[in-house]
């Protein structure tokens, strides 16, 4: 097929833009995925937080992480965060079932073997894997001492799927805690400092709330500084919270379906070598975009 029959037939399927361009100014490749997905229906099956998030903060990166399937090392904090997890989770699935908590020595193990299953994996950058595991165990173990033991979950690490008719596709997540005690949706979070209150506006609570239809989500953060510390986090989920979530899943999902992945503002702190794992391949492919694309343009124009 033509590159023109390409544009004409994607037209014809009511998509005129790819990546945000407009179809005359996309590669090949780019007309030849557009048509495939389109033609087997939903590009994603399903949607999830992670999903939304990632596209809110830079939509190509969400293209090469989900539509081109391109695996980068985690950051060290998040080994350092699935440790804490998994330590937390064992101890609440025994508080579940068996109604009693576990001893900090069993919850310490737990860590010391998921952090360093996972040590290898991570890109480490400014903190080293030594001082991450300590600040992490320290911050563990003040929550199991201090927090852990008050909990009475009513459900631990359980998945859930909500169908959103508008997009004919399905939101998946799993939640850390339904406390029966307060009634509510709780994540577990791993931060070196503390959360600022406008965090309780994430689109994440609402989700999780609207999932098991409760009033009132939150975090319960295991904060790794110096001295560790523990906040807790709360709020009450409102008719605006639903409306203002369902407004940004819609609008993302819609993007995503017509395949529109710009990459972030040049100076959003997201678009920098620093903070970005994809920062060499979007580089060399943005500019291979523009140069092929300034031919065409010139090619339009008459000019050689």
């Amino acid at each position: 097929m033509t590159r023109k029959e390409l544009i004409m037939e994607l037209r014809a399927k009511g998509v005129n833009k790819i990546f945000n361009r407009p179809l005359s100014y996309c590669t090949r490749e780019e007309l030849e995925y557009a048509l495939q997905a389109t033609s087997e229906g939903q590009t994603f099956p399903h949607l999830s937080f992670s999903q939304i998030a990632l596209y809110q903060k830079c939509p190509r990166q969400f293209y090469y992480r989900y539509v081109r399937n391109l695996k980068i090392p985690p950051p060290g904090a998040t080994v350092v965060g699935r440790a804490c997890h998994k330590a937390i989770e064992y101890d609440l699935r025994q508080a579940l079932t068996a109604g009693t908590h576990e001893s900090w020595s069993v919850l310490e193990d737990i860590y010391d073997l998921e952090f360093k299953s996972l040590e290898k994996e991570a890109e480490w950058n400014e903190e080293k894997p030594e001082e991450a595991h300590k600040t992490g165990k320290e911050a563990l173990k003040r929550y199991a001492q201090e927090v852990l033991p008050t909990i009475y979950p009513a459900a631990v690490e359980e998945e859930f799927e909500i169908h959103l008719p508008t997009l004919s596709a399905n939101l998946k997540g799993v939640i850390d805690l339904v406390d029966a005690e307060e009634n509510a949706v709780v994540d577990h979070k791993v931060a070196k400092r503390k959360y600022p209150d406008d965090k309780l506006r994430s689109a994440q609570l609402t989700i999780y709330a609207m999932s098991k239809s409760l009033p009132k989500a939150g975090f319960n953060v295991l904060v790794r500084t110096k001295k560790p510390q523990v906040q807790i986090l709360r709020k009450e989920i409102t008719q605006d919270d639903y409306l203002r979530t369902l407004s940004d899943i819609l609008y993302v999902a819609d993007c995503i379906y017509k395949l529109a992945f710009p990459p972030a503002p040049q100076d959003s702190w997201v678009c920098s070598e620093r903070w970005c794992g994809y920062w060499d391949i979007c580089r060399k492919e943005m500019a291979e975009e523009v140069k092929e694309l300034m031919e065409e343009e010139l090619a339009l124009l008459g000019i050689n």
